[in-house]
């Protein structure tokens, strides 16, 4: 059995309303080199594709998708959430997907979301698998200089993608990708993963250090994505048997330190960050770390904590142990849930 055939196995596809969008919210971002509010939308299309027929290894975002969402419906759902833009600057748009993939959002669809966006704020984020990154849907963009597009690149290693995130795509998808949004004048962000299944800690730790290096000259933005345990993946099934382990935030820390002068601007996500299902340590010291992470997002000449925890020794130590040991969990996580 294949990779691809056990993801598919766990995957349980969403049956939800086709008419209502899943969540919006507002978060801070930067803008030309100033903190300004975004809007995030989050809405409901059948999600991506390779999603629906096996997916990548932590990625449980199918579960909030529809069967089939028409155009229509999705106009409407847009059209719902943009009553929350209070004057946001910013704006992202989410698909749990690919917004250049025509069979998940259909080209006249887009055309008419991001004119109507960017009639209403100065910058549009959206995202998308590299495979749909063509000139010929770009070059078909409004005002492509106030577009930005996130790729998922996770890692600059064929190797973890193929055998550990199972993305169906290689480091030079990602690169034409890039380089093609530059020669079109559109930004481009990259979204590594802190610490994909089977990798060790200090393996996580080079790995995305690895990737955000890689990306720095293509991408502009640099998001590093700590591994959430998401519903219905491969990764929650490791978890449930003590096999996984999501990253500690020392490790997340040393990717930042390690990545910070790359060149690109680097953000941090935090979502899950302290809970059991996300990046943590023991506790007493996650508080004081994912406050750095969000001000770091925002302000990259922020020092990182000093919190003094004794848990960073046993961080180190599994480090160590890890190798030695050739098993890439923390024995310790099993006992403490």
């Amino acid at each position: 059995m294949t990779l691809e055939d056990v993801i598919k196995r766990l995957r349980k596809p969403g049956k939800r309303d086709p008419e209502r969008f899943i969540s919006t919210w507002t978060e801070q971002e930067v803008l030309d080199g100033e903190t300004v509010e975004c809007l995030v939308i989050i809405l409901r299309t059948k999600g991506c594709y390779w999603s629906r027929t096996s997916g990548c290894s932590m990625c449980g975002y199918i579960d909030d998708c529809a069967e089939d969402v028409p155009s229509e419906d999705i106009l409407m759902q847009f059209g719902e959430a943009m009553k929350r833009h209070a004057g946001q600057r910013f704006l992202k748009i989410y698909t749990s997907g690919s917004f250049l993939d025509d069979d998940e959002v259909g080209t006249d669809a887009a055309q008419r979301m991001l004119t109507d966006a960017l009639a209403r704020a100065d910058r549009v984020l959206i995202e998308s698998r590299p495979e749909f990154v063509s000139r010929e849907r770009l070059e078909g963009l409004p005002e492509p200089h106030r577009i930005e597009i996130a790729m998922g690149l996770e890692s600059a290693s064929d190797e973890v993608l193929r055998s550990s995130i199972n993305k169906k795509m290689d480091f030079e998808d990602f690169r034409n990708a890039c380089e093609l949004c530059r020669d079109l004048g559109i930004g481009a962000r990259a979204y590594i993963l802190v610490k994909p299944p089977f990798l060790t800690e200090k393996e996580a730790v080079m790995d995305a250090a690895a990737a955000a290096r890689s990306a720095s000259g293509l991408a502009d933005v640099i998001s590093l994505n700590p591994v959430n345990v998401q519903r219905n993946t491969l990764v929650e099934y490791l978890w449930n048997r003590g096999e996984y382990r999501p990253p500690w935030l020392w490790t997340v820390l040393d990717v930042v330190e390690r990545s910070r002068d790359t060149g690109s601007r680097v953000v941090v996500s935090t979502a899950g960050a302290g809970s059991r299902r996300g990046a943590h340590n023991c506790g007493g010291c996650d508080s004081a770390i994912i406050d750095f992470l969000r001000e770091f997002s925002l302000d990259d000449s922020a020092s990182p904590p000093d919190p003094g925890c004794d848990c960073r020794e046993q961080w180190l130590d599994l480090l160590d142990a890890q190798g030695p040991m050739q098993c890439s969990a923390d024995p310790r996580s099993f006992f403490d849930r």
